[in-house]
């Protein structure tokens, strides 16, 4: 009877984290009808991410946790849309450092 040796392994990619961002804000007295949030990915064209907000508020899904997030903020109404707002950047948290909790010793010495 034979026998038989089966190595499975597996490989999996790290998922990344995600992060939930809350973002809030004073509504123009102007006639704005609503707000577009932006995020800027670091090449200088930001990126509409929500648009249409008519409350003072948002909260954003950042997929990527590992890097800085820039964003910021317009107001519309039917015709135009306002400047962006200043940038407010999100920045991940510094990763934890690395420790090592196991033995180490000397086996064998040679001379």
């Amino acid at each position: 009877m034979k026998k038989w040796l089966i190595l499975l392994i597996l490989f999996a990619t790290p998922a990344l984290a995600e992060t939930t961002v809350t973002f809030s804000w004073t509504p123009n007295t102007d006639s704005a009808t609503g707000y577009n949030l932006y995020m800027d990915t670091g090449h200088g064209d930001p990126v509409m991410v929500i648009d249409g907000r008519d409350s003072a508020g948002c909260e954003f899904m950042i997929a990527d946790d590992t890097k800085p997030h820039a964003f910021s903020l317009t107001a519309f109404n039917a015709t135009q849309e306002s400047e962006q707002s200043e940038y407010v950047v999100w920045q991940p948290a510094a990763p934890k450092p690395l420790t090592f909790t196991g033995s180490f010793k000397l086996v064998q010495e040679t001379p």
